[in-house]
Order: C-alpha cells, then structure tokens, then sequence
C-alpha cells in the first residue's frame, strides 16, 4: 500500500515540550490552527512509497547519514512566511548553514519519485495564519532561545486517522569523517 513518509530533524524533548506550550499559548489567544498539534520538527523531505520499499528507505537514510557530523543548534527568533501564514522560531545563521548543508546531503541520497524536498529549516508553531493571527503571534511571542544537539534524522509515517506524522524510527548520524583524496595527500 501506498504510504506517505517524511524525513524530519526533531530537537530535544524538553524542546518539544517548550514549543507545545508556545502553541497552546496562541490557541488560547486566537484559538485552533493549522499544525496545533503536530510535534516539532524540522522538514527535510517527504515523499510517497509503497510500504514493501522499507528496507530500501532505511538503507538510503543509513547512507544518508553516515559522514553528518552532531552539532549543536540554536534557534533565537520568531519570523514568518507571509504568503502561506507559516509562523515559525528560525535558526542563527550558523545552525541555518548547517542544516540547510545536511538537507542537501540527505536529499541527494534519497532517490524516491515524487520527492517534495524542504530548503528553508524552521521549527513551525502554525501554519495558515491570517495577516492579522501573524500579527497577534508577534505580539504574543517577541523573544526566544532555544538549543539542542541535532544528531539524527527520524522517517515519520502519515497516519490517515490522526490527520498527522507519526515517528516510525530515529537514524543517528554515525559521526565519521570522509576522508576524500586521501592518497594525494599522502604522496
């Protein structure tokens, strides 16, 4: 059967529940909203395959992360993409770099038909708000600074009851150091 999966980076838990309650505190304030409920992430790619292909996902995903290194991440503002209501808590520009990179190496390495692939990494609190719902986040919302050590990805299932991704397996970068043109630079 035909599934659809995404590839996600996911801070810490204590991070997680820190957003959740940045969520809860706009619903109160402006009540329901797209992706009130979805667990914190950052999108790297989502695609549709069919379920028998999943020792090929984990083998492509394994590969994928075998030369990304840990690293620690700091998120430190608020910022939104006005023309679809995405309001999100972004990067400092050395997390942005780094993640934008190992977005680039996961995507490359994974070959599914269809792939739709993110490129700006943010941690989204809602999406689909109105101009003025942007406008009461940022109010509501005016500092933050979050930190964790990203050092995996995770494949999320589409659970078609709950109307969201559900977190299937967590693949941890293995931290190796790609040694290219080696034998140049010994001789």
């Amino acid at each position: 059967m035909i599934q659809k999966y995404s590839i996600v980076f996911m801070p810490s838990k204590v991070i997680i529940a820190e957003i959740k309650a940045l969520k809860l505190q706009l619903a109160e304030t402006i009540g329901w909203f797209n992706s009130k409920n979805y667990l914190a992430h950052i999108t790297i790619c989502e695609f549709e395959v069919d379920d028998n292909q999943s020792a090929r996902m984990a083998t492509e995903i394994i590969n994928a992360c075998k030369y990304l290194q840990s690293k620690a991440l700091v998120f430190d503002h608020f910022d939104c993409f006005e023309k679809n209501g995405a309001y999100f808590i972004a990067p400092n520009s050395e997390s942005e770099d780094f993640l934008k990179k190992a977005m680039q190496t996961i995507n490359k390495k994974i070959s599914f038909k269809g792939k739709k692939t993110s490129s700006v990494p943010h941690l989204t609190i809602a999406r689909k708000l109105s101009i003025e719902n942007q406008a009461v986040a940022n109010k509501l919302f005016q500092e933050i600074n979050l930190s964790f050590l990203c050092k995996s990805v995770f494949l999320c299932r589409f659970d078609t009851e709950k109307k969201q991704y559900e977190v299937l397996s967590e693949f941890p970068f293995t931290d190796q150091f790609r040694f290219e043109n080696a034998q140049q630079t010994l001789f």
